[in-house]
């Protein structure tokens, strides 16, 4: 029964009067159940790059419209879009025999001589937002009184254009940095299209994204998968996105000493690989001037973006494919302070791949030398034994390339700390007791052997699990 009410008829065929005559009453039908109505919350109309276009996605539940047992029922929805003055009503068929469950995805395309043909037209001039209706007659509610649901989704013209040209550009991918550090005020239309893995806030790793789209190595993105009815809560398993390892470790180094007063102070990962994109928040120690950030060597094709503002440095980076594998630096500071005083960072935000990996703040306190160091030293191992970590010091006289690897006692490679080229100067790392591969090692002892230019020396770490 579909409607608000129902008559019930009784025809008296011998009245009091001797005549015949119909009785009529009415019943109000109650007793169904709320039918549920969502949509794909967001829809690309065209992508004049690949060709691709979006389908809107519409889902209703309502039990009530499973009306034969045997075979699958359909409904029908409208869907209306008044800034292109277009309306579609499209019939939605049952997933699967007595589901109650009835789906339909309407293709869309920005020609406007298709009005009326199952296409349905998004107008998308300029810079402005469509915003579509979508809507359903439940006939048979609980309160027994039809009513209309209705939904509403926005439609961009392209992911990830954020400059609103109607290209996808590496300029894109600069701007999101921009806007997640602060540099740029996000406009509604930003926000959405730079939110392309769809996670509701715009992150380092969307401007990775553009770039892997801009390269090819993928031709869709995350917020444009085909297997949710509103936004994606779980990208866990997405395909696009590889997240870094929670028990990563942020490191500050030692600042190196430069011109005119400056200090170049380096920030390491315990592990590097699979890294995309990053985002830090720093507050800076009284005095600390930040003359600039750049990435480290290894990420020289990354893109970054940095903002300084009372005491707060907030830096992004992204890059289309990882580069960097162990531990290693990923992005140096350019600060200056007074000659002799202490100079303090403190990490209170870290995000990899678009993952917050902040657990409590870090802090790194510097008292500069006036000079670098005279020779070359190996310290020893703080603390020794240790469990699960600990922090190896070393001096340089002079820039060099240098390494620092760890093998177990049968002169096995266990893990590689760093393998690269640094200025003089004093500077530590972290070993976390995991070999090359991210695996925990066995109590133990270890050897570590610094190589440096003309410097070679070898000592030992005790590991108690």
């Amino acid at each position: 029964v579909g409607g608000d009410s129902v008559f019930v008829v009784y025809v008296d065929s011998l009245t009091a009067a001797g005549t015949t005559e119909s009785r009529r009453d009415t019943v109000i039908v109650s007793g169904g159940t709320d039918a549920i109505l969502t949509a794909s919350y967001v829809v690309q109309t065209f992508d004049s790059q690949t060709g691709l276009r979006d389908t809107l996605r519409i889902q209703v539940v309502d039990p009530d419209m499973n009306r034969h047992e045997t075979e699958c029922d359909s409904i029908q929805v409208t869907i209306q879009n008044p800034a292109a003055n277009d309306a579609e009503t499209l019939w939605a068929h049952e997933t699967d025999v007595n589901t109650g469950v009835f789906q339909v995805r309407a293709p869309t395309t920005r020609d406007l001589a298709l009005i009326g043909d199952g296409l349905l037209t998004l107008n998308t001039l300029g810079l402005s937002l469509d915003s579509l209706a979508i809507s359903y007659v439940d006939l048979l509610p609980t309160t027994g009184v039809s009513k209309t649901l209705v939904t509403h989704t926005r439609v961009i013209n392209m992911f990830g254009d954020v400059s609103g040209n109607d290209e996808l550009r590496s300029f894109d991918a600069n701007q999101i940095l921009g806007i997640k550090v602060g540099l740029l005020t996000a406009t509604p239309r930003d926000s959405l299209t730079a939110d392309v893995d769809g996670n509701g806030d715009v992150k380092s790793f969307d401007a990775s994204l553009v770039l892997q789209y801009r390269v090819r190595l993928i031709d869709r993105f995350p917020v444009q998968t085909d297997t949710a009815f509103g936004p994606p809560t779980d990208m866990k398993n997405h395909p696009f996105l590889k997240p870094a390892l929670s028990e990563r470790l942020i490191t500050f180094g030692e600042p190196a000493p430069g011109d005119n007063g400056a200090f170049t102070w380096p920030i390491s990962l315990s592990e590097r690989e699979g890294i995309v994109s990053g985002y830090l928040r720093l507050h800076t120690g009284e005095g600390v001037e930040i003359l600039g950030v750049e990435v480290a060597e290894a990420y020289a094709g990354f893109m970054l973006a940095h903002a300084s503002n009372d005491g707060e440095l907030r830096i992004a980076f992204a890059g289309a494919q990882a580069v960097g594998v162990g531990p290693g630096e990923v992005v140096r500071l350019r600060v200056r302070n007074q000659e002799g005083t202490p100079m303090r960072l403190v990490l209170n935000a870290l995000e990899l791949n678009g993952l917050s990996l902040f657990t409590g703040p870090e802090i790194a306190d510097h008292t500069p030398s006036a000079t670098p160091p005279k020779t070359f030293a190996l310290h020893p191992n703080v603390p020794n034994p240790f469990n699960p970590a600990t922090t190896i010091r070393y001096d340089l006289p002079e820039a060099g390339y240098m390494t620092l690897v760890i093998y177990n006692l049968l002169g096995q490679r266990v893990r590689a700390l760093l393998t690269e080229h640094q200025a003089a100067g004093t500077y530590q790392v972290v070993w976390d007791g995991k070999d090359d591969a991210m695996r925990d090692v066995g109590s133990g002892i270890y050897l570590l052997r610094m190589d440096a230019t003309g410097y070679s020396k070898t000592m030992k770490m005790l590991l108690l699990r």
